[in-house]
């Protein structure tokens, strides 16, 4: 994704183009969870009863870090049973002492072939699983606490969004390994839950199962996705939110800029999105029959009056004054369309009308000069104030 970065004066315009580089990023309980908690796991419910059948089998005996499973497979085929095992992946992100699995025994009749031993490989020991599910549930509690007291479903996604966002950083170094092929049980670690909570760094696959594992937790439906954005692997999150789902992002969420001191903490411009706006940038690849993406009402520039159908100077005006007044560093505004940025950054930066905008801050603010980033696929522009 490429982001404009400039910094316009008053009357002698110098522009600065820095490309933006998002990285993409893409236990063992005692007791197993009842099963009728599973209704709530997405790729559960894509299952069939036989499917359903194993697939509470294979739980408990990953939950119960038994090396095999010799039942439940009735006349599923082997790629049945894989795909059974997949899901259950996808559904359970506690479930990250799991490297691989293989099909140790199978029996041939009349033509078909039904399986009859299926091997988990592990990553690490029971007691090793056991004190980090120990660690995250201690680590998480506070935030758990005060989230599972938030009176709305966005609140909770959104605070589970920046908790996750403000507690990890990107592991580029892993990232480069997955990359080039060597990968190993320890650099496995940033791809799961351990690596955001306990070692706060992680590849996308790792924000995004920690952010389904939180609200898992919170009682909010939450798929995790998989797929490609420029030709790389990538994850990310399908999130009901009052019987509407939307798509986010949040490893793209946390931003890394190139070129320059990072603008921003926290990105929102993948928070709430639907189907079409995310085709524009990312490739969804998993097998899951995902639920369309229609409504806009969560949209986070929507769901904060920081949308614009088209440039505006007074609705501009309104949004980057409540900024200033409240002592932001930044303020950012979605616009409906490219040509409505590209009119937005015309009008402002162009035509000078920021200027205008930031005099009766004179006094406080460097009202002379202006820096700001255009996402031009997220279709947001974010201004940067720079005070006295």
């Amino acid at each position: 994704m490429n982001v404009f970065f400039k910094k316009l004066t008053k009357r002698l315009v110098s522009v600065i183009i820095v490309f933006a580089i998002i990285f993409t990023l893409g236990g063992c309980f005692n007791e197993p969870e009842p099963k009728r908690y599973d209704e709530t796991r997405f790729a559960y419910t894509e299952l069939t009863e036989q499917e359903k059948t194993l697939y509470v089998l294979m739980k408990e005996a990953v939950f119960n870090y038994d090396d095999v499973l010799t039942k439940g497979f009735g006349t599923l085929s082997v790629e049945d049973v894989t795909k059974v095992y997949e899901y259950l992946l996808i559904d359970y992100p506690e479930i990250f002492w799991v490297s691989g699995h293989s099909v140790i025994d199978y029996e041939e009749k009349d033509d078909l072939v039904t399986v009859t031993g299926f091997e988990f490989e592990y990553t690490m020991t029971n007691k090793e699983a056991n004190e980090y599910i120990t660690e995250i549930e201690s680590i998480t509690a506070p935030f758990l606490t005060e989230a599972q007291a938030m009176s709305t479903d966005y609140q909770k996604v959104l605070s589970a969004y920046e908790y996750i966002i403000t507690l990890c950083e990107y592991d580029n170094d892993t990232y480069d390994l997955f990359m080039s092929g060597n990968i190993d049980d320890i650099s496995l670690l940033p791809h799961n839950i351990v690596g955001v909570f306990v070692d706060n760094k992680a590849v996308c696959a790792g924000y995004a199962k920690a952010f389904q594992y939180l609200l898992n937790k919170l009682d909010i439906p939450v798929i995790y996705v998989t797929g490609e954005t420029e030709d790389q692997s990538h994850a990310w999150n399908e999130v009901c939110i009052d019987g509407d789902w939307y798509f986010i992002d949040i490893t793209w969420g946390d931003m890394v800029y190139s070129g320059t001191e990072a603008l921003s903490d926290i990105s929102y411009n993948y928070f709430g999105l639907t189907t079409n706006e995310l085709l524009r940038t990312h490739t969804v690849t998993s097998e899951l029959d995902l639920p369309e993406c229609t409504a806009t009402y969560y949209d986070y520039y929507r769901y904060n009056n920081l949308f614009l159908e088209s440039y505006d100077f007074n609705e501009v005006n309104r949004i980057v004054s409540l900024a200033i007044e409240s002592s932001q560093s930044s303020v950012q505004m979605k616009f409906a369309s490219s040509q409505a940025l590209s009119n937005a950054m015309q009008q402002l930066f162009e035509n000078q009308d920021i200027f205008d905008i930031y005099e009766p801050y004179s006094d406080i603010l460097v009202s002379d000069s202006a820096r700001y980033v255009a996402d031009q696929e997220g279709l947001v522009l974010k201004l940067i104030f720079d005070y006295k």
